[in-house]
Formats: C-alpha cells, structure tokens, sequence
C-alpha cells in the first residue's frame, strides 16, 4: 500500500492470479464504490449519499439479534487479511507483503 496526503492505493495479487485494488481518497469527490473488470467487459457500481452506513449498522444489529454474519467467515477472513497486509505493506514504504 502506498499512502499520501491526497489518500492511499493497495493491491493485491490473489492466489488464483486475479488482482485486486482499493483506492481511498481524502481530497475532492467522495463516494463509495466500485469497478468489476472482468474478461469482456466491466461493472461500474456508485453508491449515493449516505445510506450506506446506515445499511452497514442495520447488517451489524440483525447479525447480533440474529448471530448469523452476513458474510461466509472465509471471506471475512481474507477482507480482513487484506486490509491488514495493506497495512502493513504502508508501515513498509510499500514494500509487497505476503500472507504465506
């Protein structure tokens, strides 16, 4: 991962040889979503406004009533082992990182 003032760029090299990449910004036009590249076409996904959040605490409050994660814990897992070899890769200058 390599961050800056403007905002921060992490990718990734999965084992079944896609690539991925999370781009963050802190300056000019905010959002939040995402771009599915795959091989004859893409898929653009913008998500408007901040009902986002709001989706995420409902998720958050039915996992608990319900005790049941909204995701398979294998890919819970492999977000959160992304983030943090980003995070690491940061406190590194951007040196690549690997979850072996």
């Amino acid at each position: 991962m390599i961050r800056a003032e403007q905002g921060e760029v992490a990718t990734a090299l999965w084992s079944n040889g896609h690539f991925s990449t999370v781009r963050g910004i802190r300056e000019g036009q905010y959002g939040f979503g995402f771009v599915a590249h795959y091989e004859k076409s893409n898929l653009p996904y913008v998500i408007e406004g901040t009902a986002f959040y709001r989706e995420l605490l409902n998720t958050f409050v039915q996992m608990c009533r319900t005790r049941t994660p909204p995701l398979d814990y294998d890919i819970m897992r492999e977000v959160i082992s992304f983030v943090s070899a980003a995070d690491a890769s940061a406190s590194r200058d951007g040196q690549p990182v690997s979850l072996d």
